[in-house]
């Protein structure tokens, strides 16, 4: 990777961390912290359509997807940063806000099932199907194992639930990066580097969510 970036995202790591030293949980340090994961969530997805505008074969509809996955997560952090900054909540346990959060992982499920073989910068129909049952299946998990019981739960309760489904979910994420990383030349490192994404960013995602949750505790605020 170009040094660039590697700089960049260390600036954005080290900011957020005097940001959390130094404001805490106040409406200030939401909205900065917010600002801050979405400015890198955005600059992740530009690189993300970058590489895919420069990619060739199978590689250009995978950035595409990865990037959009991303770009979600963005959306879905600008509505929480709404609900934190402007009504200073938190998003209700069946606001759609959370549910948007889950999306980065089925587009990335998606480009997971992309076909290796056919090395086609197009999306065939075959595919398409393959896109339409795994938003099914990751929509019936939210439905079934969060969003149904979280309407007889309480707040924690409720998260904690949601960090349940979360992880099977990535469980599940994470299981088919390892299944689709299939050596073939040069197109496995494109699938194994997701695959190590994937793992990092899932465990980085609900520690950081969890540490938040203790620090607001602490603080004697709800994030």
């Amino acid at each position: 990777m170009p040094r660039k970036p590697l700089i960049l995202a260390a600036v954005i790591v080290a900011l957020h961390l005097c940001e959390a030293a130094t404001l805490g949980t106040t409406t200030a340090g939401s909205f900065l912290a917010n600002l801050l994961e979405i400015f890198a969530c955005g600059f992740a997805a530009l690189m993300a359509f970058g590489a895919s505008r420069r990619g060739r074969g199978l590689s250009r509809p995978f950035w595409l997807i990865v990037g959009a996955g991303i770009a979600m997560w963005g959306v879905a952090n600008l509505g929480w940063m709404y609900y934190e900054v402007v009504l200073h909540t938190e998003p209700s346990t069946t606001s759609a806000v959370r549910f948007l959060f889950g999306l980065e992982s089925v587009l990335i499920a998606m480009a997971l099932f992309l076909d290796q073989d056919k090395d086609s910068s197009r999306v065939d129909a075959e595919s398409a199907l393959d896109f339409i049952q795994i938003g099914i299946v990751f929509f019936f998990i939210y439905l079934e194992f969060y969003y149904l019981p979280a309407h007889r739960l309480d707040d924690n309760s409720a998260f904690l639930r949601e960090m349940r489904v979360e992880n099977v979910e990535d469980a599940l994420l994470t299981a088919l990066c390892k299944v689709s990383t299939r050596p073939q030349r040069g197109r496995c490192a494109t699938f194994c580097g997701l695959r190590r994404f994937s793992f990092s960013h899932c465990g980085r995602r609900n520690g950081s969510r969890l540490l938040r949750r203790k620090l607001c505790h602490l603080c004697g605020e709800r994030r």
